[in-house]
């Protein structure tokens, strides 16, 4: 059955937040503009459900933590929208449960692993394991900085300062439990639902590189450069931005899964496709190919 809306907006959507913010207060610009039917599920990374026992953490709660919700929204598929740290856990879903995930929003992942391979990556694993030794009240300058070309704006998507010092710990001790992790990704092709991959103008180079390095791995994706953002207002000074590049996201999933239901149920279904930038009905919009943008489709 499709996970849908009538008007091809998701029926069960799942956001997950970062370190440093605060998830309705990250999400509010963006789901002000998107104005779903069907209220999200939105909520931080697995860190903070283990305030105060932090030692018990794992990597995989961070999976475990959307499989929670997403067996609260009985639903068979779900969009799934996640920002920085939050991102590691929409992929490991997305990559544990290809079948479930009907669209995939990643925002500038925070960290793909200790050994991913990617340019930059090693210069980026230095400078936040020199902000893991830093004492709290120096650590959001030292993370703005390895995310971003630019000063800091203050944005409504970080917590208050007064808010910071909690938060600023919890992320530099879950830091050094994932530097012990042994996260490889394996193939991203199995992540077959379209994915959306948009980051700040004036976020590093490496988040860039990300971005693209992450296109070119799966099998349908869209990277958009968001005009006069960074990692740390992504979401606030993006928001316009982003709200149009999910719409965009969720009719290609639309597209993808009314074809499959006209599938009979005992065919062999063959793998799903990205729909190519030509293949929606008129008054569409063609994913990934707005100004600033590539397609990619494997």
């Amino acid at each position: 059955m499709p996970q849908h809306n009538s008007d091809g907006m998701p029926a069960a959507l799942i956001c997950v937040s970062g370190w440093l913010c605060d998830p309705e207060t990250l999400y509010r610009p963006l789901l002000d503009r998107l104005r779903l039917a069907s209220a999200p599920v939105v909520q931080p990374w697995a860190v903070e459900r283990f305030r105060g026992r932090l030692g018990q953490y794992r990597l995989t709660d961070e999976l475990a933590a959307i499989e929670a919700s997403a067996a609260r929204l009985r639903a068979e598929r779900i969009d799934l929208v996640a920002f920085s740290a939050g991102c590691t856990g929409a992929l490991l879903f997305a990559l544990h449960h290809p079948a479930r995930v009907r669209s995939l929003a990643l925002m500038e992942p925070a960290w793909l692993g200790n050994n991913s391979g990617m340019p930059g990556d090693d210069q980026f694993l230095q400078a936040m394991d020199c902000l893991a030794r830093l004492p709290s009240g120096r650590i959001l300058t030292a993370f703005q900085k390895a995310t971003s070309t630019v000063p800091l704006r203050r944005s409504g998507t970080v917590l208050p300062y007064s808010s910071l010092t909690e938060r600023c710990l919890e992320g530099r001790d879950s830091w050094r439990i994932w530097r012990r992790s042994d996260l490889w990704w394996g193939d991203l092709r199995k992540v077959t639902a379209p994915v959306y991959l948009p980051v700040g103008e004036y976020s590093t180079a490496r988040a860039h590189v990300v971005a693209t390095t992450l296109a070119d791995a799966l099998s349908c994706a869209e990277v958009e450069t968001v005009r006069g953002c960074q990692h740390l207002d992504l979401l606030d000074a993006g928001a316009d931005i982003l709200a149009a590049g999910l719409i965009r996201t969720w009719q290609a999933a639309r597209g993808i899964e009314d074809r499959s239901a006209d599938i009979p149920t005992n065919a062999q279904r063959p793998a799903q496709q990205c729909p190519g930038p030509d293949e929606f009905g008129p008054g569409e919009d063609n994913f990934g190919k707005g100004p600033g943008q590539s397609w990619t489709g494997h």
